[in-house]
């Protein structure tokens, strides 16, 4: 049986798409919650996360407590403290965030643990992961970057303008909440799936100098809008990794950064997302803004919902932060490329060195290590090939199947040959597209390699099966026409995973090409 937890006494009506705002007592509301992991602990073999329940409520209210099936306590989110800019200003001030870790080692991730917001169970369920087969339960994983708004000439988002904006012509269209409900409606009846957000949700305002803000203000969309909003249906029902992407910087005075006269948006980040209690100031000083990379090892499951299904195929996921751009933004772009390397050799040692190449690594970081130049050609002088390629990872590379990417506004898969891992870039997730009409299927194939790129909007995401011993992988990026108000999947771009190994994605050359 699997236990049940409650947080709340009343009902309120909820839709899947809708904003989720649940009492869990006579004073509190819920406006958002989720399910994230975080940097957690070698258990035997295996590495396992942390496990953080968090939520958002208004500031006045108390953080909620969660209760098993007979309404008993059993334990109270604590309120997360307010650093730097958040602490200091006024922007910040109607909510809080209040959350729960729960170490990887700790009873409640060693079996299933279904909770509801309401003591009937007509709520969106939450699931907490079961650690107990080695690993995060794998069925799904979808994954998606540079899904902000640009809110100015090229791109308006917001269905109505924000308070002081302007209404400005609609060159490309904000598809981010029709793909979350494209997203968010493939997981049902399944175990919740791995969502990593690869970075480059915040864009509204920061190039103009406007402050970093919950709602909206001046004009410009705040985390509300621009994040939380879009996301809540696959925020409340997935397993999520949130990364920075270089608009989450911390730019500041005292920071290696050329732009530090955009406006800050990490602070926020670190407040929502972070696993620790620096402030920008610190991490951009102490840390030259690089945050400690992590990984855990995850399992393939199948089955459904209340009957999953564990194989014995697993992969070890690494979450790298990479927000330094080593380019015209950086100060010092080959001290970001060494930085970078520094990074990849404590992957190596840490993660990679003792790893089975029936085990293969998977690496999510905001900037591709691997992309393909207008005419077709690798960039091998891009500082982010060097880093990898001059670290100790370049000895260990043939266990790494997968590189999972965004930062450039477009889709590209990249795969040079079987020794090299695929690399995945889909920064093409709701912000304005990068390219003209020209080059949108400016597609390059090599004879050495499989090289597509394509400017379409899209996301990617990787559906697992089991079935027996027999465990298969499909690795999807549908591709949706940039069409103002319309959602129209132009192609989907279809890997198979290796008969032998499921979890190694193989990506073959195609004759057609997707319609512009």
């Amino acid at each position: 049986m699997a236990k049940i937890l409650h947080t709340g006494r009343f009902l309120l009506p909820l839709s899947l798409f809708s904003v989720l705002m649940v009492p869990l007592d006579s004073m509190a509301t819920v406006h958002y919650h989720w399910v994230q992991l975080q940097p957690g602990k070698q258990v035997g073999k295996q590495w396992l996360p942390n496990v953080s329940v968090r939520a958002i409520v208004a500031a006045q209210d108390a953080c909620p407590t969660l209760f098993d099936d007979a309404a008993k306590p059993l334990f109270t989110l604590t309120e997360r403290a307010k650093k730097g800019t958040v602490a200091s200003g006024t922007l910040f001030n109607q909510i809080k965030v209040c959350e729960k870790n729960i170490a990887a080692d700790d009873k409640l991730l060693k079996e299933w643990h279904v909770g509801y917001l309401t003591s009937d169970k007509s709520s969106t369920p939450i699931r907490l992961p079961n650690l107990h087969e080695g690993g995060l339960p794998l069925s799904q994983v979808v994954t998606s970057g540079c899904t902000g708004c640009r809110d100015d000439n090229s791109q308006y988002c917001a269905n109505t303008p924000p308070a002081g904006g302007q209404v400005k012509s609609t060159t490309l269209p904000w598809l981010l909440t029709a793909m979350n409900q494209v997203a968010a409606a493939g997981t049902a009846n399944r175990l919740p799936p791995l969502w990593v957000h690869m970075g480059d949700m915040r864009y509204s305002g920061q190039k103009s100098a406007v402050a970093d803000s919950w709602e909206s203000t001046s004009g410009k969309l705040g985390w509300k809008e621009e994040f939380f909003q879009p996301y809540a249906p696959l925020m409340q029902q997935s397993w999520s990794v949130i990364l920075r992407g270089n608009h989450e910087g911390c730019f500041i005075k005292k920071s290696e950064w050329n732009n530090t006269d955009w406006a800050d948006r990490a602070e926020g980040w670190l407040y929502f997302f972070g696993d620790g209690a620096d402030s920008c100031q610190e991490v951009a000083v102490k840390d030259r803004d690089v945050l400690t990379p992590f990984a855990f090892d995850a399992v393939a499951f199948g089955g459904t919902v209340d009957k999953p299904v564990a194989s014995k195929q697993s992969a070890r996921l690494v979450m790298l932060d990479m927000v330094r751009t080593a380019d015209g933004r950086d100060l010092d772009p080959k001290a970001t490329e060494d930085l970078y390397k520094t990074q990849y050799n404590t992957v190596a040692k840490r993660w990679l060195h003792d790893l089975s190449k029936d085990e293969p690594a998977w690496f999510f970081q905001h900037i591709p290590a691997h992309e393909m130049t207008k005419k077709g050609k690798l960039d091998t002088d891009s500082h982010f090939y060097k880093a990898l390629h001059n670290s100790d990872v370049k000895k260990e590379l043939d266990k790494v199947a997968m590189i999972a990417s965004a930062h450039l506004h477009q889709f590209q898969v990249v795969q040079l040959d079987k020794k090299e891992p695929v690399q995945m870039i889909v920064g093409n997730g709701g912000v304005a597209l990068s390219g003209t009409t020209g080059d949108r299927c400016a597609w390059q194939n090599k004879d050495d390699a499989v090289a597509l790129h394509s400017i379409h909007f899209g996301f990617m995401r990787i559906q697992l099966a089991v079935e027996g011993k027999e465990v298969t992988a499909s690795y999807e990026v549908p591709l949706y026409q940039p069409k103002a108000g319309d959602l129209q999947n132009a192609w989907t771009m279809v890997c198979s995973g290796d008969k032998k190994a499921p979890l190694r994605p193989v990506c073959k050359k195609v004759s057609a090409v997707p319609p512009c």
